[in-house]
């Protein structure tokens, strides 16, 4: 597998930290029935980290989870209720600390909200499954499988990257459009080349 991504933020200093397993941590914020969200870390991890310790940017854990974020203007953040919150990257170690698969990201929706993110999230596990993580509307919106054409990110609402890449070229084509377009281009490049296996 592979899996990249770049850092395009303002905020220089990057910090590389390696995060221990069996480490108790919590949340800072309660949801509505006051409780705070709490766990041990099941797995250690290697995060960069741009804010401190426990708040990821990206990274990957031990079970080969690996998650990378990027802006996304449109996301908007789940109302308050009785889930604790987590702001975005300590609700991303939590994801690196207690997820083997795209599965179980997934179902900590359930368990824990996040709070004060302005990003959406590429994330795949060790056996290949990716997904396209978003907070739209104050509900998690999940691309994955058949609704994940392309397994790449921009700075863009993904179904919105997706249908103007299957439109053709349209008229106010924008340089995330451009990347996505360069990316499914890039695999079917590649998908040609396993085929008729050139050397």
């Amino acid at each position: 597998l592979l899996f990249g991504s770049n850092y395009d933020n303002d905020i220089w200093p990057g910090l590389l930290y390696v995060n221990k397993k069996n480490v108790t941590k919590t949340g800072w914020e309660a949801g509505t029935t006051g409780d705070i969200s709490k766990w041990v870390s099941k797995y250690g991890s290697v995060t960069i980290n741009a804010a401190g310790y426990q708040l990821a940017w990206a990274g990957m854990n031990e079970k080969g989870l690996v998650m990378s974020t990027m802006a996304l203007g449109e996301t908007k953040n789940p109302e308050p209720d009785q889930r604790p919150p987590l702001a975005s990257p300590l609700w991303m170690q939590h994801i690196f600390d207690t997820c083997a698969t795209v599965d179980e990201l997934i179902a900590t929706d359930n368990i824990v909200r996040i709070k004060d993110t302005v990003d959406h999230y590429l994330v795949c596990d060790a056996s290949g499954d990716a997904a396209v993580i978003e907070f739209l509307d104050g509900k998690m919106v999940v691309h994955r499988q058949d609704s994940l054409p392309i397994k790449a990110l921009a700075n863009r609402v993904y179904s919105e990257c997706v249908s103007e890449l299957k439109a053709g070229n349209p008229k106010n084509i924008n340089r995330s459009t451009i990347r996505m377009a360069q990316i499914e281009f890039l695999k079917r490049r590649l998908h040609f080349a396993a085929v008729i296996r050139i050397p």
